[in-house]
Protein backbone atom coordinates (compact mmCIF):
# COMPACT_ATOMS: atom_id res chain seq x y z
CA UNK A 1 0.00 0.00 0.00
CA UNK A 2 2.66 2.45 0.70
CA UNK A 3 4.08 1.55 -2.37
CA UNK A 4 1.39 1.95 -4.25
CA UNK A 5 0.79 5.61 -2.39
CA UNK A 6 4.56 6.77 -3.53
CA UNK A 7 3.78 6.16 -7.02
CA UNK A 8 0.89 8.14 -7.31
CA UNK A 9 2.30 10.68 -6.10
CA UNK A 10 5.64 11.20 -7.57
CA UNK A 11 5.30 14.97 -8.26
CA UNK A 12 4.13 15.68 -4.44
CA UNK A 13 7.58 13.83 -3.52
CA UNK A 14 9.14 15.86 -6.33
CA UNK A 15 8.10 19.37 -5.08
CA UNK A 16 9.39 18.27 -1.03
CA UNK A 17 12.45 17.48 -2.32
CA UNK A 18 12.60 20.71 -4.22
CA UNK A 19 11.80 23.08 -1.36
CA UNK A 20 14.13 20.89 0.63
CA UNK A 21 17.05 21.69 -1.29
CA UNK A 22 15.43 25.69 -1.90
CA UNK A 23 15.88 26.40 1.88
CA UNK A 24 19.62 24.93 2.34
CA UNK A 25 20.39 26.80 -0.91
CA UNK A 26 19.14 30.39 0.60
CA UNK A 27 20.65 29.68 3.78
CA UNK A 28 23.64 30.36 1.75
CA UNK A 29 26.72 28.21 1.78
CA UNK A 30 28.31 28.64 4.59
CA UNK A 31 25.56 28.29 6.69
CA UNK A 32 25.51 26.02 10.04
CA UNK A 33 23.50 25.92 13.46
CA UNK A 34 24.16 28.08 15.84
CA UNK A 35 26.37 27.29 18.75
CA UNK A 36 24.58 27.57 21.94
CA UNK A 37 28.08 29.59 23.45
CA UNK A 38 27.27 31.89 20.03
CA UNK A 39 23.97 33.34 21.91
CA UNK A 40 24.17 37.05 23.73
CA UNK A 41 22.10 36.47 26.68
CA UNK A 42 20.74 39.65 28.15
CA UNK A 43 23.19 41.49 29.59
CA UNK A 44 21.67 45.06 30.22
CA UNK A 45 23.33 47.61 32.28
CA UNK A 46 22.98 47.63 36.32
CA UNK A 47 22.25 51.09 38.04
CA UNK A 48 25.63 52.20 39.08
CA UNK A 49 26.98 51.41 35.86
CA UNK A 50 24.55 53.21 33.50
CA UNK A 51 24.98 56.11 35.91
CA UNK A 52 28.49 56.57 35.55
CA UNK A 53 28.03 55.68 31.90
CA UNK A 54 29.66 58.86 29.29
CA UNK A 55 27.29 59.79 26.15
CA UNK A 56 31.10 59.33 24.64
CA UNK A 57 31.25 55.75 24.91
CA UNK A 58 27.79 55.17 24.12
CA UNK A 59 28.15 56.79 20.43
CA UNK A 60 31.20 54.77 20.35
CA UNK A 61 29.44 51.31 21.19
CA UNK A 62 26.84 52.35 18.90
CA UNK A 63 29.37 52.84 15.96
CA UNK A 64 31.28 49.80 16.73
CA UNK A 65 27.95 47.63 16.55
CA UNK A 66 27.21 49.43 13.62
CA UNK A 67 30.40 48.31 11.97
CA UNK A 68 29.59 44.74 12.79
CA UNK A 69 26.10 44.64 11.72
CA UNK A 70 27.92 46.52 7.97
CA UNK A 71 30.71 43.40 8.04
CA UNK A 72 27.72 40.85 8.48
CA UNK A 73 28.78 39.78 12.09
CA UNK A 74 25.30 38.81 13.39
CA UNK A 75 24.88 38.04 17.19
CA UNK A 76 21.83 35.60 18.10
CA UNK A 77 20.28 36.68 20.98
CA UNK A 78 17.87 35.15 23.11
CA UNK A 79 15.03 36.10 24.18
CA UNK A 80 13.67 33.64 26.13
CA UNK A 81 10.89 34.18 28.75
CA UNK A 82 13.92 33.43 31.04
CA UNK A 83 15.78 36.36 29.64
CA UNK A 84 12.76 38.35 29.54
CA UNK A 85 12.18 38.11 32.93
CA UNK A 86 15.58 40.06 33.91
CA UNK A 87 13.82 43.04 32.44
CA UNK A 88 11.53 44.09 35.34
CA UNK A 89 13.77 47.52 35.23
CA UNK A 90 15.31 49.69 32.03
CA UNK A 91 18.89 51.12 32.01
CA UNK A 92 18.97 52.46 28.16
CA UNK A 93 22.11 54.00 26.98
CA UNK A 94 20.67 56.17 24.15
CA UNK A 95 17.28 57.01 22.85
CA UNK A 96 17.21 56.63 18.54
CA UNK A 97 14.50 59.08 16.72
CA UNK A 98 14.25 56.91 13.46
CA UNK A 99 11.88 57.22 10.30
CA UNK A 100 9.06 54.84 10.54
CA UNK A 101 10.20 52.98 7.41
CA UNK A 102 9.83 49.39 7.62
CA UNK A 103 13.35 48.93 6.07
CA UNK A 104 15.25 50.23 9.17
CA UNK A 105 15.89 47.89 12.20
CA UNK A 106 17.01 50.17 14.77
CA UNK A 107 18.31 47.88 16.98
CA UNK A 108 19.76 45.48 14.07
CA UNK A 109 21.99 48.25 12.86
CA UNK A 110 23.69 49.15 15.97
CA UNK A 111 23.65 45.14 17.13
CA UNK A 112 21.63 46.13 20.43
CA UNK A 113 19.09 44.17 22.32
CA UNK A 114 16.13 44.26 24.32
CA UNK A 115 16.70 47.25 26.90
CA UNK A 116 19.95 48.85 25.36
CA UNK A 117 17.76 51.64 23.34
CA UNK A 118 14.88 53.43 23.50
CA UNK A 119 13.44 54.02 20.06
CA UNK A 120 10.97 56.55 18.68
CA UNK A 121 9.93 56.06 15.28
CA UNK A 122 7.85 58.35 12.86
CA UNK A 123 8.25 59.24 9.42
CA UNK A 124 10.44 61.85 8.19
CA UNK A 125 12.32 61.74 11.69
CA UNK A 126 10.38 65.09 12.39
CA UNK A 127 10.11 66.59 15.50
CA UNK A 128 6.54 67.25 18.27
CA UNK A 129 5.56 67.46 21.45
CA UNK A 130 4.77 63.30 21.25
CA UNK A 131 8.37 62.99 20.32
CA UNK A 132 9.77 66.03 22.90
CA UNK A 133 7.57 64.30 26.03
CA UNK A 134 9.59 61.03 25.40
CA UNK A 135 12.88 62.26 25.05
CA UNK A 136 12.49 64.17 28.10
CA UNK A 137 11.09 60.77 29.89
CA UNK A 138 13.94 58.82 28.25
CA UNK A 139 16.48 60.79 30.19
CA UNK A 140 15.01 61.70 32.85
CA UNK A 141 13.28 59.05 34.17
CA UNK A 142 15.46 56.35 32.46
CA UNK A 143 18.93 58.11 31.94
CA UNK A 144 19.29 57.92 28.55
CA UNK A 145 22.99 59.34 27.60
CA UNK A 146 22.37 60.02 24.15
CA UNK A 147 19.90 61.07 21.47
CA UNK A 148 20.41 59.95 17.68
CA UNK A 149 18.28 61.61 15.03
CA UNK A 150 18.69 58.85 12.87
CA UNK A 151 17.63 60.26 9.23
CA UNK A 152 18.02 57.40 6.01
CA UNK A 153 18.55 57.62 2.46
CA UNK A 154 15.63 56.74 -0.28
CA UNK A 155 12.99 58.73 2.61
CA UNK A 156 9.60 58.50 1.22
CA UNK A 157 8.65 61.12 3.95
CA UNK A 158 11.66 63.59 2.26
CA UNK A 159 10.30 62.63 -1.33
CA UNK A 160 6.91 63.43 -0.33
CA UNK A 161 7.74 66.76 0.71
CA UNK A 162 10.35 67.42 -2.01
CA UNK A 163 6.85 66.68 -4.09
CA UNK A 164 4.84 69.24 -1.73
CA UNK A 165 2.16 66.35 -1.38
CA UNK A 166 -0.86 67.56 0.38
CA UNK A 167 -3.20 64.40 0.82
CA UNK A 168 -4.58 63.71 4.52
CA UNK A 169 -2.50 64.02 7.27
CA UNK A 170 0.61 63.74 4.93
CA UNK A 171 0.32 67.17 5.10
CA UNK A 172 1.46 67.61 8.41
CA UNK A 173 4.96 65.67 8.08
CA UNK A 174 4.92 67.81 4.53
CA UNK A 175 4.86 70.62 6.58
CA UNK A 176 7.32 69.82 9.08
CA UNK A 177 10.13 68.79 6.61
CA UNK A 178 9.23 71.64 4.18
CA UNK A 179 12.62 74.29 5.89
CA UNK A 180 14.63 71.68 5.29
CA UNK A 181 13.31 71.58 1.69
CA UNK A 182 13.96 75.72 1.84
CA UNK A 183 17.52 75.13 3.39
CA UNK A 184 18.76 73.13 0.40
CA UNK A 185 17.34 75.18 -2.22
CA UNK A 186 20.64 76.80 -3.11
CA UNK A 187 22.09 73.41 -4.50
CA UNK A 188 23.02 73.15 -8.13
CA UNK A 189 21.27 71.58 -10.47
CA UNK A 190 16.69 71.02 -10.72
CA UNK A 191 15.13 71.12 -7.26
CA UNK A 192 13.22 67.31 -7.73
CA UNK A 193 13.33 63.76 -6.54
CA UNK A 194 15.78 63.06 -9.60
CA UNK A 195 18.48 65.01 -8.39
CA UNK A 196 19.95 63.08 -5.90
CA UNK A 197 22.61 65.52 -4.57
CA UNK A 198 19.53 67.43 -3.72
CA UNK A 199 17.87 64.66 -2.33
CA UNK A 200 20.40 63.69 0.20
CA UNK A 201 20.66 67.28 1.06
CA UNK A 202 17.35 67.84 1.95
CA UNK A 203 17.84 64.46 4.16
CA UNK A 204 20.95 65.87 6.03
CA UNK A 205 19.54 69.39 6.65
CA UNK A 206 16.36 67.53 7.75
CA UNK A 207 18.03 65.82 10.70
CA UNK A 208 19.69 69.26 11.60
CA UNK A 209 16.14 70.60 11.66
CA UNK A 210 15.04 68.12 14.04
CA UNK A 211 18.43 68.58 16.63
CA UNK A 212 17.62 72.20 16.39
CA UNK A 213 13.69 71.95 17.24
CA UNK A 214 15.00 69.66 19.93
CA UNK A 215 17.38 72.07 21.68
CA UNK A 216 14.88 75.29 21.02
CA UNK A 217 11.64 73.56 22.06
CA UNK A 218 12.34 71.04 25.32
CA UNK A 219 14.23 73.16 27.79
CA UNK A 220 14.84 70.22 30.09
CA UNK A 221 16.94 68.86 26.87
CA UNK A 222 18.14 71.45 26.28
CA UNK A 223 19.65 72.16 29.79
CA UNK A 224 20.93 68.43 30.37
CA UNK A 225 22.72 68.91 26.84
CA UNK A 226 24.15 72.32 28.20
CA UNK A 227 25.30 70.71 31.28
CA UNK A 228 27.27 67.69 29.15
CA UNK A 229 24.50 65.01 30.90
CA UNK A 230 23.25 64.11 27.87
CA UNK A 231 24.46 64.47 23.92
CA UNK A 232 22.75 65.08 20.75
CA UNK A 233 24.26 64.02 17.47
CA UNK A 234 22.50 63.70 13.95
CA UNK A 235 23.26 60.40 11.25
CA UNK A 236 22.34 58.95 8.37
CA UNK A 237 21.47 55.57 7.33
CA UNK A 238 22.21 53.83 4.58
CA UNK A 239 19.64 50.71 3.43
CA UNK A 240 22.06 49.32 0.64
CA UNK A 241 26.10 49.46 2.53
CA UNK A 242 24.31 49.27 6.09
CA UNK A 243 26.53 52.03 7.02
CA UNK A 244 25.25 54.81 9.43
CA UNK A 245 27.36 58.05 8.82
CA UNK A 246 27.12 60.47 11.83
CA UNK A 247 27.32 63.72 11.28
Amino acid sequence: MKLKLLKNYPILIITISLLSSSCQNSSGSNSRPINSNEVVHYSGLDKNTHKNLQSQNVLAALKNGNSKFVNSIYTSRDHSLNERSNLSKQYPSATILSCFDSRIPVEDIFSQGMGDLLVLRVGGNIVNQDILGSMEYGAEEFGSKLIVVLGHKNCTSIRNAIDKEKDGNVSFLTYKILPAVEKSKRVFGPKTNQNAEYVNNVIKANVENSISEILQKSPKLKNLYTKGEIDIVGAIYDMRSGQVEFL
